[in-house]
């Protein structure tokens, strides 16, 4: 992966465990409890639409594994609402449930193409949200020091190519994570976390 990070980070070893226990059982749902009535249901009863703050716009992403990463971040971390392409297969799949712990059910899920990005974030910019993409790019912020509005949507990139040129066109602004090590590239779901967790502190001060 072009933001991918190769460290034994408790995080990523407690997801890994979580989804060998599952390949073990045979059952894609048996370690976490949750049945194909458990996502049908999900799909059909949507989480309650939580108050205006932190969108992240995830069309561009399309491993399933980082999705369900981001997904359980979003939702602990409290984001309005998480921005995925093709959600109803995606958040079905066993892969995605293996690790979402459950999160698609109590974090709106909205379903925007990659087509159709480009039209959703104009329509966000009307509704009063900067668009902030999360870009190693020339002008990009430190996202540390980044004064995050309160209604702000984070623009993730794809795995190896990043953000899309047309994309990149529309966004108010880049951030960049500060990085020290050769590698300079992280996972997305991991990158996402560092910039919600920035997002979050930025907004409590």
């Amino acid at each position: 992966e072009s933001m991918g990070f190769k460290s034994a980070d408790p995080m990523a070893l407690a997801l890994a465990a979580m989804a060998n226990r599952v390949d073990r059982t045979g059952d894609p749902d048996a370690s976490l409890g949750v049945t194909a009535a458990d996502v049908d249901e999900t799909l059909d009863k949507r989480p309650p639409e939580r108050p205006p703050g932190l969108v992240v716009v995830a069309s561009l992403v399309d491993k399933i594994p980082n999705l369900a990463g981001l997904a359980r971040t979003c939702e602990v971390l409290g984001a309005e609402a998480l921005v995925i392409a093709d959600a109803a297969r995606t958040v079905s799949h066993r892969d995605f449930t293996a690790v979402s712990v459950t999160a698609e059910r109590w974090l709106p899920i909205r379903d925007v193409p990659v087509r159709g990005l480009v039209s959703y974030l104009r329509r966000l910019r009307r509704e009063g949200y900067a668009l902030v993409g999360l870009e190693q790019t020339r002008g990009a912020v430190d996202v540390n020091e980044y004064r995050f509005p309160r209604k702000t949507a984070l623009v993730l990139g794809r795995e190896r190519e990043g953000i899309d040129a047309d994309v990149l066109g529309v966004l108010d602004a880049c951030v960049v994570i500060p990085q020290k090590g050769m590698i300079r590239s992280l996972n997305v779901h991991v990158s996402a976390s560092v910039a919600m967790a920035a997002y979050n502190l930025a907004r409590a001060h």
